[in-house]
C-alpha cells in the first residue's frame, strides 16, 4: 500500500465520502479486500463501504479514533485487533466508535469449516461435496491444532506481559513444521520444544514461580472467556499458513496466501465474533 502523509490521507477520506456511507479504519495494510468483502456482507445493502482506510498499526487507528471523539456528521468505525489482550484480560480503549475484534486478528474471522469446505470443493472439481468433506477432515485437523497451539499461545501471552522483547507470534509457524507430501505440517515435538524455549528465555529475568503465576492467570482468562484456538492463535501467522498447506495437501489447492484470504472472506460464517456484526450495524444507524 502507498504511504500517505496525514494531509493526503485525510484528502483521500474526503474523496471517498460520496461512495462510503460509513468510514471504516483498520490496522492492516496488506489485504483490504478481506475487510471490504466481510463488511459489505454484514451490511447486506443497509449501507455501503466502497473503500476502507488502512492506517498501518493499532496506535494509528486508536489515535485517529481519539481525534474524532465527540459529535460528528460522519458515520464511522475504527477497528483494531485483539492480539494478546483477550488472554491477558486487557479492556479495549474506552472510545466511541472503536471496536476491538474478539479474535487475535482479522484473519481469525476467516477460519470457518463451511468456508474451508467450499474452497476445497471448488479445488476438487471432480469430487462430490460429501467426498470432499470426508477427505479434508477439517474438524480433525482443527482439533489437532487446538491441542498443540493453545498451550503455546498461553505461554506467548505470558511472555508478552512479562518480557515483551521475546519474539512470540512473529516466530514463523513453518519453523514448527515438518514436510509431509511436500507441504509443511505442524510437528508436536517442535511446538513443545518452542514452548519450553520461551519459558527458558523468561527464566533469565523472572523466577519460575512468577512465570507459572502468569501462565495460570492466562489459563484462567482462557477458561473464563471460553476462548478457543480460533480466537487466540494468530490467524495471520499461524492458522492461515497451516490451512493453506492443508488445502494444498488434501484438496489440490494452488492459490497463494492472499487469494485464500479473499476466498474465505466470501464464504466464512462470521459467527466467531457477533460483536463485530453489531458494531457495524450500529455504525450504519448512527
Amino acid at each position: 500500500m502507498l504511504a500517505y502523509s496525514s494531509r493526503a490521507f485525510r484528502a483521500l477520506v474526503f474523496l471517498f465520502r460520496p461512495y462510503n456511507d460509513i468510514d471504516v479504519y483498520i490496522e492492516d495494510t496488506l489485504c483490504r479486500n478481506l475487510y471490504e468483502i466481510i463488511i459489505n456482507r454484514i451490511l447486506s445493502g443497509r449501507a455501503k463501504v466502497t473503500r476502507i482506510f488502512q492506517l498501518g498499526g493499532r496506535e494509528a487507528v486508536v489515535d485517529e479514533c481519539r481525534r474524532h471523539q465527540g459529535a460528528s456528521s460522519r458515520r464511522s468505525l475504527y477497528i483494531i485487533d485483539a492480539d494478546y489482550d483477550l488472554l491477558l484480560d486487557i479492556p479495549p480503549p474506552p472510545l466511541d466508535r472503536l471496536y476491538r475484534l474478539n479474535v487475535y486478528c482479522a484473519e481469525n474471522l476467516l477460519v470457518c469449516g463451511t468456508a474451508v469446505e467450499e474452497i476445497a470443493f471448488e479445488s476438487m472439481s471432480n469430487s462430490r461435496r460429501e467426498d470432499v468433506s470426508a477427505h479434508l477432515k477439517y474438524a480433525k485437523w482443527l482439533a489437532e491444532l487446538e491441542h498443540l497451539l493453545v498451550n503455546l499461545f498461553v505461554v506467548y501471552a505470558a511472555a508478552h506481559r512479562l518480557s515483551p522483547a521475546i519474539q512470540t507470534s512473529g516466530y514463523h509457524v513453518y519453523q514448527l513444521c515438518v514436510q509431509i507430501d511436500g507441504q509443511p505440517n505442524l510437528d508436536g515435538n517442535k511446538v513443545r520444544s518452542r514452548r519450553r524455549d520461551v519459558i527458558h528465555q523468561l527464566e533469565v529475568s523472572h523466577s519460575r514461580q512468577e512465570i507459572q503465576r502468569e501462565i495460570n492467570a492466562v489459563r484462567t482468562s482462557l477458561r473464563k472467556r471460553l476462548l478457543s484456538c480460533r480466537h487466540i492463535v494468530s490467524g495471520k501467522t499461524y492458522l492461515l499458513p497451516l490451512l493453506n498447506a492443508h488445502l494444498r495437501r488434501k484438496a489440490r489447492y494452488r492459490s497463494d496466501h492472499d487469494t485464500l484470504k479473499v476466498q474465505l472472506s466470501r464464504h466464512c460464517s462470521l459467527d466467531i465474533d457477533p460483536g463485530f456484526r453489531k458494531a457495524l450495524e450500529d455504525a450504519s444507524l448512527n
